[in-house]
Formats: structure tokens, sequence, C-alpha cells
């Protein structure tokens, strides 16, 4: 090509394109002390920037020899290097930039395979800024244009954003540039996708499984199970330690207190390395999509298992890794077909009410206090656990609520809770209490109540629960 021929504009040579509205339309970010990567360089004009940025390494890639040879003159403290965008230099960088080059590429597979490439060269926190031609049709398309130099290709808008997310990166638009070939040209900031783990927490039979392989779509190769995990673990680590697959929370306990804190730092890397193994695995079987690996089983109330997870946390973070901490808060639902029959729902699990010959829990009392429905529960003898929470159904409508106790509302032995009115009548509030014990009097309550180790209890049939309200009339 000529050597007349100048692309990027500068002070001194102007050129074919606006280079500092291009530049103004990036929104570069602060370069001082960071490695910039431009592919496809032309005569280094961006290059130039990041070194007046303070970057400190630019490296400007481009198979056009007059551009690279112009570059290396204006900017001798970058390096340039002649050759195809085939191969990337083999080191990572902070911040790469694709600037009006990918409608060189005529098919989606190397289009992918560039951005794939990019990807692979770019710091875990790093920037990929891509400028690039869209065409304004609709669809998923890639548009072949013919220009005076040859065809070029622009990607609908729902196409580049296809290609960009095969090419394993999450993106953001952050504006338009100068158009080109007739065409509008937008710019993207786009990082790499991180790898994802999700930490389903809660005490036991809460539901952690149930919302895990809900999530995980049944695909059990994404899912950690805590306790299999562990025991493997803890044998290998400390062989001689015994561990009671049926009590894990006594055997942390025992940990705790009888083992060096080495051995929960060992415990945590062994997870970690099952967690980064089951990621690779989603990422060659599902890239572009991280989805992510699902641990089921820590109990966020332990101590064993929160001085575990803090390790996890720590060498995740370390690791890139998007870290989510779900707990399930939640008590259980009231089992809206078996209720009759005394079964609590606790996360999908049915279990029959038994806390022993030598407990009795009574619903002593349901009155009315002003706009609150009051529950008074006797509690007469739980052995070495506690009532942990009650729910309210309504025979025919469902759950009302179902609500935590906590150890400050038991006094003397009764545990006593609060409901708004309006949880089980409408717009009752402002007529007479007699009017409001009618209405209460007709529903059809059912009562249920859990203990800590989640044994259930139902507490009321229901014309035991109207007899409360028409006793008062």
């Amino acid at each position: 090509m000529a050597n007349s021929y100048q692309y990027q504009t500068f002070n001194d040579a102007p050129g074919m394109v606006d280079s500092l509205a291009k530049l103004r339309a990036m929104h570069l970010p602060v370069l001082v002390g960071k490695s910039f990567l431009d592919v496809g360089c032309n005569e280094g004009y961006y290059c130039g920037v990041a070194l007046r940025a303070g970057a400190k390494r630019v490296v400007g890639l481009d198979s056009f020899a007059l551009a690279i040879e112009r570059a290396s003159k204006r900017f001798p403290e970058a390096e340039f290097v002649l050759q195809s965008w085939e191969t990337l230099p083999d080191e990572s960088f902070d911040v790469i930039m694709l600037a009006s080059a990918m409608h060189y590429l005529d098919s989606d597979d190397k289009i992918i395979a560039l951005l794939s490439r990019i990807r692979t060269r770019l710091k875990d926190d790093g920037l990929f800024i891509l400028e690039a031609g869209i065409s304004p049709k609709a669809g998923k398309e890639l548009v072949k244009v013919e220009r005076h130099d040859g065809s070029v290709f622009y990607p609908t808008w729902e196409k580049l954003v296809y290609l960009v997310n095969r090419g394993g990166m999450v993106w953001r638009k952050i504006g338009e540039s100068e158009r080109g070939d007739n065409h509008p040209r937008i710019v993207m900031h786009c990082r790499k996708i991180r790898p994802v783990v999700m930490f389903i927490r809660g005490s036991s039979m809460s539901g952690k499984s149930y919302l895990a392989n809900s999530l995980g779509n049944y695909a059990y190769w994404r899912i950690l199970h805590t306790d299999e995990i562990l025991e493997i673990a803890f044998k290998a680590i400390v062989p001689d330690f015994h561990i009671d697959r049926e009590d894990w929370p006594s055997s942390l306990k025992r940990a705790v207190s009888s083992l060096p804190p080495s051995v929960f730092s060992e415990v945590a890397s062994f997870l970690v390395e099952q967690i980064c193994d089951r990621s690779l695995m989603i990422a060659n079987n599902n890239l572009p999509r991280q989805d992510p690996v699902l641990v089921d089983g820590f109990d966020a109330e332990d101590e064993g298992y929160e001085i575990i997870f803090k390790h996890l946390i720590a060498s995740l973070d370390m690791l890139g890794y998007i870290v989510w901490d779900a707990r399930l808060h939640s008590a259980p639902n009231v089992d809206r077909w078996n209720v009759r029959g005394g079964y609590v729902d606790c996360g999908g699990f049915l279990l029959p009410p038994a806390v022993g010959d030598d407990a009795e829990i009574k619903l002593t009392e349901i009155s009315l206090d002003h706009n609150l429905v009051i529950f008074a529960i006797a509690i007469n003898s739980l052995r070495d656990v506690k009532l942990r929470g009650f729910s309210v159904a309504i025979e025919g409508v469902g759950l009302v609520g179902q609500y935590d106790i906590e150890d400050g509302m038991i006094d003397n032995g009764v545990a006593t809770i609060r409901v708004p009115i309006e949880c089980f009548i409408q717009n009752e509030e402002d007529r007479s209490e007699e009017m409001r014990l009618r209405s209460l009097s007709d529903l059809k309550i059912h009562v249920s109540a859990w203990t800590s180790d989640y044994q259930a209890l139902y507490l009321s049939p229901p014309d035991q629960s109207r007899s409360f309200f028409s006793s008062r009339l």
C-alpha cells in the first residue's frame, strides 16, 4: 500500500478517522502502572495514549507492515509486533483493546476464537475494550458489506451480544463511537466471566438439598454435599479422628475442642480443590455460561462449619471466584396436604410428630388483643431440644405465616406469639371486637410447631381453634 496511506490522525499527520473522537468514546480506565495491549493497533495511536497515561508496559500488534513501522518510530518506548491476531503475546494484560478491526472476520467461529484468545490474555480483573461496527438490521446475523477494499462483516446488535458471550466475557455498553461505512459503531467494556460458587447454608432439614437440586437443575455433578466431602477430608487429614456421619454437629464440636486450627485450614483447602474441579467441569461443558458450583450443607449456626467456611471464602476470593452465600432463614412451610395427619413440611421432608413420651407442648390459648391475634404455647418438657418455631394455616386458604421462636419469647414455659389480625381477616380493624371475634371463629385454623431438631407437632384441630374465639362471644 502506498506510503501516502494514513489511517489514524496525529497532530502532524491527518488521517482517515478522528482518532481523538474515538479515544473519547473508548472511556479508557486509569492506566498508571498497568499493562496495555492494542490488537490491530495500526499506527499506534492508542499505544501512545497509554504511554502518556502512565502504563508500564505497552504492546501493539498488527499485520500491516507499514503501520507497525510508523508506530515503532513514533513510540519507541512501546513494543510493536508485526503479526496477525491468530497469535497473541504470551502474557497477561490489564487492558486489551480491539478497535475498528473485528469486521474483517467473516464467520462466528473466527470471531469467537479471537475473543476467546483475548480472554485468555486478560488478567482476572482486567478490562477488554471493544469498538465494533454493527448492522442496523434486526435479528442475529453477520451482515456482509462491500467496500472499496473488499468485503467486511458487521454483526447485528443481537449477534454481537451472542459473540461476546460465546467468547466467555460479560459486557457493558459504554456508548457509541463515530460511524464507519455508514454503520453505527458501539463501544463495549468487557470482563472475563468469573467462576461462581453458591453456598446454600441453613440448619439441618431446612431444605438445603432441595434448593441445591432445584438450582442445579438436578445436574448432580455441579453439587457438592458438604458432609460427604468433609468426611473424606477429615479421614485423609486426621485419620484417627472419629466422624459420626449421623451427628456432624457433635463431630465438629469435638474437632474444634481437640484438633489444631491448621486442620480446619487443610480441610477447607481440600474443599476448595473440589470446588475448583467442579468449576472447571462446568467451564469445559458449558462455556460461556458460568453456572455456579452449588455447595450444600453448611450450618451457619455451627462453630465448626463457620471456621471452615471462613477459610473457604478467603481462598476462593484469592482465586477470583464470585461467592454467593445463601442462608435459609425461613422456617418449614405447613404441608397443606397432610396437616390434618400431624405433619409439617420441613423443606420437602415430612416428619412425624414425635418429641418423646415425656414431652408436652400445648396450644393453650388463642385470643384477640386489639388488632393482634395472640397464640400461647405451653412447653412442659422437651429433653435437650428447644421449641424453634410455629406456623399458622387457614383451611381452604393456606399458609398465613411462619414464625421463629427465640429464647426471649418464652416466659415461665409459655411462648407467646402475636400475629396481626389482617393476616386472617381483611378490613376488620375498625369493626367491633365482637364482630372480629365472629369472623375469626368462622375460620378453621391449623397450628403446627417444630423443635430445634425439626421434629414436628400438630397443635390444634380446627374445632379447638374455633372454640377459642367462640367462647369469648
